[in-house]
């Protein structure tokens, strides 16, 4: 880390200690500057009669991942759906858009929602800037089996039409 102050610049140790001697009395902005972190930016006020301590606490910098998550079976937006990555969470919106910062560096994220396979790909998130990801799940299916009786008879019903998920099935001569 360097660290800046009233002209003058140090590095800090492999501790994290730094010292910078022969500063001027008075009040100066403090700059300290790290790859991967914020840079930090603070007040400080040198005083003649003791030595000034102040720590230094710096911020991750950060990226982001973006994206869209969308049904395979319409391409239409999913809505509610949950999206991680690096150790953060969030929602999709209504058009099935999220956005995620996080630390850069190499993550794999992952899109997930109730009756719904996930989805995970990697990002790869460079501080500063937006990795798009978009994300697209597989409605869960199963199966569904019954007879068509008739109720009074107990006879099964042939050619029956059963509407049931957006589809519509006639049955078999025995009722299937």
């Amino acid at each position: 880390v360097i660290v800046h102050v009233a002209g003058k610049s140090t590095a800090t140790n492999a501790t994290g200690n730094y010292s910078v001697t022969n500063v001027s009395i008075g009040s100066f902005f403090i700059v300290a500057i790290m790859g991967n972190y914020q840079t930090y930016l603070a007040n400080v006020t040198i005083n003649l009669s003791n030595t000034t301590v102040h720590d230094i606490y710096l911020d991750p910098a950060t990226g982001k991942v973006e994206g869209r998550v969308t049904r395979t079976d319409t391409n239409g937006a999913l809505d509610g759906a949950t999206v991680s990555a690096a150790g953060q969470t969030t929602t999709t919106n209504s058009s099935g858009l999220y956005s995620l910062e996080v630390i850069p560096g190499t993550h794999v994220a992952v899109a997930t929602k109730s009756g719904f396979d996930s989805d995970a790909d990697i990002a790869t998130v460079i501080a500063g800037k937006t990795a798009g990801l978009n994300f697209t799940l597989t409605p869960k299916t199963g199966t569904l089996f019954g007879i068509v009786y008739d109720n009074v008879t107990n006879a099964t019903i042939a050619n029956a039409t059963v509407y049931i998920a957006n589809s519509l099935v006639t049955t078999t001569s025995q009722g299937n």
